[in-house]
Protein backbone atom coordinates (compact mmCIF):
# COMPACT_ATOMS: atom_id res chain seq x y z
CA UNK A 1 0.00 0.00 0.00
CA UNK A 2 1.28 3.50 0.85
CA UNK A 3 4.29 2.24 2.80
CA UNK A 4 5.43 -0.06 0.00
CA UNK A 5 5.01 2.75 -2.55
CA UNK A 6 7.20 4.98 -0.40
CA UNK A 7 9.81 2.22 -0.19
CA UNK A 8 9.77 1.71 -3.98
CA UNK A 9 10.19 5.46 -4.59
CA UNK A 10 13.04 5.62 -2.09
CA UNK A 11 14.82 2.70 -3.79
CA UNK A 12 14.37 4.30 -7.20
CA UNK A 13 15.90 7.55 -5.98
CA UNK A 14 18.85 5.77 -4.37
CA UNK A 15 19.56 3.61 -7.43
CA UNK A 16 19.05 6.32 -10.02
CA UNK A 17 21.90 8.47 -11.19
CA UNK A 18 19.44 11.15 -12.23
CA UNK A 19 18.87 14.20 -10.04
CA UNK A 20 15.33 13.19 -9.14
CA UNK A 21 12.99 14.82 -6.64
CA UNK A 22 9.55 13.58 -5.73
CA UNK A 23 6.92 15.49 -3.80
CA UNK A 24 4.58 13.44 -1.62
CA UNK A 25 1.68 15.05 0.15
CA UNK A 26 -0.21 12.96 2.68
CA UNK A 27 -1.98 12.80 6.00
CA UNK A 28 0.19 11.90 9.00
CA UNK A 29 -1.16 8.37 9.43
CA UNK A 30 0.82 5.82 11.43
CA UNK A 31 1.66 3.49 8.53
CA UNK A 32 2.88 6.38 6.41
CA UNK A 33 4.93 7.85 9.27
CA UNK A 34 6.50 4.42 9.86
CA UNK A 35 7.41 4.14 6.17
CA UNK A 36 9.09 7.55 6.22
CA UNK A 37 10.92 6.64 9.44
CA UNK A 38 12.31 3.39 7.97
CA UNK A 39 16.12 3.47 7.89
CA UNK A 40 16.24 2.98 4.10
CA UNK A 41 13.97 5.98 3.53
CA UNK A 42 14.66 8.44 6.34
CA UNK A 43 18.10 9.53 5.12
CA UNK A 44 16.88 10.48 1.65
CA UNK A 45 13.88 12.67 2.46
CA UNK A 46 13.08 16.14 3.66
CA UNK A 47 9.89 16.62 5.65
CA UNK A 48 7.79 19.71 5.83
CA UNK A 49 4.58 19.80 7.87
CA UNK A 50 1.88 21.86 6.21
CA UNK A 51 -0.25 22.60 9.22
CA UNK A 52 -1.67 26.08 9.40
CA UNK A 53 -1.23 28.18 12.48
CA UNK A 54 -4.10 29.42 14.60
CA UNK A 55 -3.85 33.02 13.37
CA UNK A 56 -4.18 31.96 9.72
CA UNK A 57 -7.13 29.72 10.49
CA UNK A 58 -8.81 32.48 12.54
CA UNK A 59 -8.44 34.93 9.61
CA UNK A 60 -9.90 32.36 7.25
CA UNK A 61 -12.87 31.66 9.55
CA UNK A 62 -13.55 35.36 10.11
CA UNK A 63 -13.53 36.07 6.37
CA UNK A 64 -15.92 33.19 5.72
CA UNK A 65 -18.24 34.35 8.51
CA UNK A 66 -18.21 37.84 6.93
CA UNK A 67 -19.25 36.29 3.60
CA UNK A 68 -22.13 34.51 5.32
CA UNK A 69 -23.20 37.69 7.12
CA UNK A 70 -23.45 39.61 3.85
CA UNK A 71 -24.33 36.95 1.27
CA UNK A 72 -26.44 34.25 2.91
CA UNK A 73 -30.13 34.49 2.05
CA UNK A 74 -31.02 34.31 5.78
CA UNK A 75 -28.42 36.91 6.82
CA UNK A 76 -31.04 39.44 7.92
CA UNK A 77 -32.40 36.93 10.44
CA UNK A 78 -29.08 36.21 12.13
CA UNK A 79 -28.66 36.89 15.82
CA UNK A 80 -26.84 40.14 16.70
CA UNK A 81 -23.07 39.86 17.06
CA UNK A 82 -23.05 36.44 15.39
CA UNK A 83 -20.75 34.62 15.58
CA UNK A 84 -19.36 35.53 18.96
CA UNK A 85 -15.64 35.48 19.69
CA UNK A 86 -15.97 32.38 21.86
CA UNK A 87 -17.46 30.40 18.95
CA UNK A 88 -14.67 31.43 16.61
CA UNK A 89 -12.09 30.53 19.28
CA UNK A 90 -13.66 27.08 19.71
CA UNK A 91 -13.60 26.47 15.95
CA UNK A 92 -9.94 27.46 15.80
CA UNK A 93 -9.21 25.07 18.66
CA UNK A 94 -11.20 22.21 17.08
CA UNK A 95 -9.31 22.71 13.79
CA UNK A 96 -6.01 21.92 15.53
CA UNK A 97 -4.04 23.62 12.77
CA UNK A 98 -5.84 21.75 9.97
CA UNK A 99 -7.29 23.96 7.23
CA UNK A 100 -9.36 21.03 5.94
CA UNK A 101 -11.34 21.08 9.19
CA UNK A 102 -11.95 24.83 9.00
CA UNK A 103 -12.93 24.67 5.32
CA UNK A 104 -15.30 21.73 5.84
CA UNK A 105 -16.89 23.38 8.87
CA UNK A 106 -17.47 26.62 6.97
CA UNK A 107 -19.03 24.84 3.98
CA UNK A 108 -21.39 23.07 6.36
CA UNK A 109 -22.20 26.27 8.27
CA UNK A 110 -22.81 28.23 5.04
CA UNK A 111 -25.34 25.70 3.72
CA UNK A 112 -28.19 27.50 1.97
CA UNK A 113 -30.65 24.93 3.27
CA UNK A 114 -30.22 25.80 6.95
CA UNK A 115 -29.63 28.70 9.28
CA UNK A 116 -25.88 29.28 9.61
CA UNK A 117 -26.13 29.99 13.36
CA UNK A 118 -27.84 26.62 13.90
CA UNK A 119 -25.22 24.88 11.78
CA UNK A 120 -22.44 26.56 13.78
CA UNK A 121 -23.97 25.28 17.03
CA UNK A 122 -24.07 21.77 15.60
CA UNK A 123 -20.39 21.91 14.61
CA UNK A 124 -19.41 23.28 18.01
CA UNK A 125 -21.36 20.57 19.81
CA UNK A 126 -20.18 17.55 17.83
CA UNK A 127 -18.81 15.19 20.42
CA UNK A 128 -15.29 15.84 21.53
CA UNK A 129 -14.93 12.19 22.54
CA UNK A 130 -12.71 10.61 19.93
CA UNK A 131 -11.84 6.94 20.09
CA UNK A 132 -8.20 6.11 19.57
CA UNK A 133 -5.42 8.51 18.72
CA UNK A 134 -6.66 9.85 15.38
CA UNK A 135 -4.92 12.92 13.97
CA UNK A 136 -8.14 13.92 12.19
CA UNK A 137 -10.62 12.75 14.81
CA UNK A 138 -12.57 16.02 14.92
CA UNK A 139 -12.79 16.05 11.13
CA UNK A 140 -13.90 12.42 11.05
CA UNK A 141 -16.64 13.17 13.60
CA UNK A 142 -17.85 16.15 11.54
CA UNK A 143 -17.97 14.08 8.34
CA UNK A 144 -19.79 11.33 10.21
CA UNK A 145 -22.39 13.84 11.43
CA UNK A 146 -22.85 15.39 7.99
CA UNK A 147 -23.35 11.99 6.34
CA UNK A 148 -25.63 10.83 9.14
CA UNK A 149 -27.88 13.88 8.62
CA UNK A 150 -28.15 13.43 4.86
CA UNK A 151 -31.79 13.49 3.81
CA UNK A 152 -31.43 10.92 1.05
CA UNK A 153 -29.07 8.33 2.49
CA UNK A 154 -29.62 6.02 -0.49
CA UNK A 155 -28.12 8.69 -2.77
CA UNK A 156 -25.25 9.25 -0.34
CA UNK A 157 -24.48 5.54 -0.44
CA UNK A 158 -24.50 5.57 -4.25
CA UNK A 159 -22.15 8.56 -4.29
CA UNK A 160 -19.79 6.86 -1.86
CA UNK A 161 -19.88 3.80 -4.08
CA UNK A 162 -18.84 5.90 -7.06
CA UNK A 163 -16.00 7.39 -5.04
CA UNK A 164 -14.94 3.90 -4.07
CA UNK A 165 -14.91 2.99 -7.78
CA UNK A 166 -11.25 3.83 -8.04
CA UNK A 167 -10.50 1.00 -5.64
CA UNK A 168 -12.47 -1.74 -7.45
CA UNK A 169 -12.59 -3.13 -10.98
CA UNK A 170 -15.36 -2.32 -13.50
CA UNK A 171 -17.31 -5.56 -12.92
CA UNK A 172 -17.42 -5.01 -9.16
CA UNK A 173 -18.44 -1.38 -9.70
CA UNK A 174 -21.39 -2.42 -11.88
CA UNK A 175 -22.51 -4.90 -9.23
CA UNK A 176 -22.29 -2.25 -6.50
CA UNK A 177 -24.38 0.31 -8.39
CA UNK A 178 -26.98 -2.22 -9.54
CA UNK A 179 -27.44 -4.63 -6.61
Amino acid sequence: HQSSAIQVLSNAIQESKLPLRILISCRPEAAIQDAFNHRNVAHSIYRYALQGNSDEIRKYLESKFDEIKFNHHLATLRPPAWPNRSSVNRLVQKASGQFIYAATAMKYIASREDKPWDQLNIVLNISDIITGNKPFGELDMMYFHILEQAGDQYTVIKILRVIDFFQVDQKSYTQLINP
